[in-house]
């Protein structure tokens, strides 16, 4: 057991359950990398088919993720001769990873420490859980954990039904009572049931289950709006305007694609459409500038909208707006691809 007086602070997001599923992993990672986080919190088995197979996980998940406890998964690798023999390093870095963590009020951890190995599955083993937590750790007011695959939430209420409704709605932690949550697993979609993690703000004392489904929706909308200030907007001036309408025919059909079940991005398509090259060729510089700056405020508040859809999950620099008018003082060229692509 890994002990220190240094309580987690800000938000993280928290998972578990990978088990060897490494496209899933790789997905995850990319969703959740720009989003609203100090770090990553691993609460184990990412696998020996993710390491073997996957090293760039590991080395990922080991750069990100300050809190990462051991799995049942990472000690099957552990005793494995063979594997052990292939990769000294991971083995190295598996070995000094602690099964239970306590930071202050904060435990974490894998699999069921009243019954050790154990999942816990049913209300009832998961408060019996939240009892012997309440016995041998009464300091702990969050208690996080995984290998059970699905999603928990106990407090002094009870065991919360988490139905969809609770997918992306804030949990309150209580503050002076424990609170017991597994995110979810990354792989569990074998097992029938949803991937999913979490996102934990220890300042906020909130908690929010995520789908990695969903997940991927909110990445394409904000990668929406990173595009327009460090690819669109540079573009969008007499100097380099041809290739924003080149840029258009490339985007348009993702665009209209998302817009399909999002109403927002759909303006943003047929705005994007609307840009008349033709009629920019034939402008004096002067009335051409006036063209690009309309076209471009206005492309800017239908990105805005978008933007107001993920800000509480990702972050960005500044809103649209504001690029915009950072961007038609300084008309400054910079290439990018596109992250919604």
């Amino acid at each position: 057991m890994k002990n220190t007086q240094t309580i987690p602070s800000g938000r993280y997001v928290v998972f578990s359950n990978a088990q060897g599923d490494d496209l899933s992993l790789k997905n995850f990672l990319e969703v959740t990398e720009g989003m609203r986080k100090k770090g990553y919190i691993c609460l184990g088995d990412v696998s020996p088919a993710a390491l073997i197979h996957g090293a760039f996980h590991l080395h990922e998940i080991r750069k990100k993720a300050p809190y990462f406890v051991r799995g049942n998964h990472e000690q099957k690798f552990l005793n494995d001769k063979e594997t052990r023999e292939e990769l000294p390093e991971a083995v190295s870095y598996l070995k000094s990873l602690p099964e239970v963590i306590q930071c202050g009020d904060v435990l974490m951890y894998h699999s069921s420490l009243a019954h050790p190995g154990g999942k816990l599955l049913s209300p009832e083993e998961i408060q019996e859980e939240y009892r012997f937590l309440q016995a041998h750790y009464p300091s702990v007011r969050v208690a996080l954990f995984g290998h059970g695959r699905q999603r928990v939430f106990c407090s002094k209420n009870g065991v919360l039904t988490l139905d969809d409704k609770v997918d992306n709605a804030l949990l309150k932690l209580d503050s002076s009572a424990l609170t017991l949550i597994n995110p979810g697993g990354i792989r569990v979609k074998y097992y029938g049931l949803r991937q999913s993690f979490g996102l934990i703000d220890f300042d906020e004392n909130t908690f929010r289950f995520l789908n990695l489904k969903d997940a991927e929706r909110m990445y394409k909308l904000a990668g929406i709006v990173w595009a327009f200030e460090e690819d669109f907007m540079p573009h969008l001036n007499k100097f380099s305007y041809s290739w924003f309408s080149s840029r258009i025919k490339n985007d348009l059909p993702h665009l209209r694609k998302i817009g399909e079940s999002n109403e927002a991005v759909m303006r943003v398509a047929e705005h994007m459409a609307a840009f008349d090259m033709k009629k920019c060729l034939g402008l004096p510089p002067e009335e051409k500038t006036e063209y690009l700056d309309r076209y471009s405020l206005k492309l800017a508040q239908l990105i805005n909208v978008v933007r107001m859809q993920v800000c509480e999950l990702y972050s960005f620099r500044r809103d649209p707006i504001e690029a915009w008018a950072s961007y038609r003082k300084t008309a400054k060229k910079v290439w990018y691809v596109g992250k919604f692509v």
